[in-house]
């Protein structure tokens, strides 16, 4: 078996790829990650094929204006490896920027599998929009012309892949049929992702990583920190800040103690999480939070919403808690009960441990998307 890749950025592709490729099942991984941010890759660099030009300026304009090329983008990359494709049996891409390549790849008869890592593209839009109102913030709507072509794509693979059973209901809710959705939840990185420390006894440090947005409910999160009574409370915010948020998280970062850290390693990362009394994603639309099985990994209790994937890793009341998307108070009452209550907080971490353990790594994702292609060959 002859297997494709394709990922605009690294996503859960790499890790899927160096499993494929050590199984001896991947002839090559197409990404926009620039090379030279893959020295490190000794498994995957023989297969890598770097498209990296248009989703550099895209992730600059995000980052610093605001701009939306992402369908510029998606076209960019779709079309240059569609010129590249290779001969393959299986191509499986990241929806959105897959179309033109996988038709290319179903003419020479290989089976055709779309990665959506979120909920279904419209039922994404209509739960960030409605909470852009809610906040007051203008936001536009994703660009038609993406809608359109990944809804297309969807109709078109022959299977569509998902992280997790929130987003899995996102396409039940469209008529899709439970046949072509497979739900193959993320794997850990057990030799990267390990306590490496504990927390302070004397203060109470609550954790979010990822991309400070609307998506990622970060107003929610900073409205319940506010709330939540502790004498040496702190926040520690990394990942980079969306200029839809900005004035927010600076204005709120101004007067409570917050720390927003940006982007960092993940050496560094593991020692944020394993140092911290409580992970915490508030996010409105999340497929599979990769950085929740990472924090519970160092020991960290997890309080995430409904629209995380959460229910995948999280048993309420034993390694974490989930809460209801948007719910201020919710995430307030769950933070003050690690606060107050010490001994609880050490028992989900040891549990947490423990359920990411019985993960496997990424062995087992892998093991999952190989029976799903033997399964499209048959």
């Amino acid at each position: 078996m002859h297997v494709v890749l394709s990922a605009p950025a690294k996503y859960h592709f790499f890790d899927l790829g160096r499993q494929l490729a050590e199984r001896g099942l991947l002839t090559a991984l197409m990404t926009g990650y620039p090379r030279f941010k893959l020295r490190d890759e000794e498994v995957l660099a023989p297969y890598i094929h770097s498209i990296p030009y248009f989703h550099v300026v895209y992730r600059l304009a995000i980052m610093t204006t605001g701009w939306d090329l992402q369908y510029r983008e998606k076209m960019y990359f779709d079309n240059s490896v569609k010129r590249l494709m290779p001969e393959c049996d299986i191509f499986m891409g990241i929806a959105a920027s897959f179309l033109e390549s996988a038709k290319v790849a179903r003419s020479r008869g290989a089976g055709v599998i779309v990665d959506r890592p979120c909920s279904h593209i419209e039922e994404q839009d209509r739960l960030l929009l409605e909470e852009a109102k809610l906040e007051g913030i203008h936001l536009k709507p994703i660009d038609p012309r993406v809608v359109r072509r990944e809804v297309e794509e969807y109709e078109f693979a022959d299977f569509i892949t998902v992280p997790s059973a929130f987003a899995a209901r996102s396409f039940y809710a469209r008529g899709f049929s439970e046949n072509k959705i497979r739900v193959i939840p993320y794997g850990i990185d057990l030799g990267v992702f390990h306590p490496v420390g504990t927390p302070d006894p004397e203060e109470f440090r609550v954790l979010f990583v990822g991309q400070l947005s609307l998506r990622k409910g970060i107003g929610h999160l900073l409205r319940a920190f506010e709330k939540l009574q502790h004498p040496r409370k702190k926040l520690i915010l990394i990942g980079g800040i969306l200029p839809e948020v900005s004035k927010i998280v600076h204005e709120f970062a101004s007067r409570l103690p917050i720390e927003i850290l940006g982007h960092v390693p993940q050496p560094t990362l593991k020692v944020h999480m394993s140092q911290s009394h409580v992970f915490v994603l508030p996010s409105i639309e999340d497929g599979y939070g990769l950085v929740m099985s990472q924090s519970m990994a160092c020991g960290t209790p997890v309080v995430a919403t409904t629209n995380t994937g959460a229910e995948m890793l999280i048993t309420e009341g034993v390694e974490g808690f989930i809460v209801p998307a948007a719910d201020d108070d919710a995430l307030t009452d769950r933070l003050q009960a690690f606060a107050d209550d010490p001994d609880m907080r050490v028992r989900m971490s040891v549990a947490a441990i423990a359920r990411v353990k019985r993960l496997a790594g990424w062995s087992l994702y892998c093991d999952q998307v190989v029976e799903m292609f033997r399964e499209l060959r048959t």
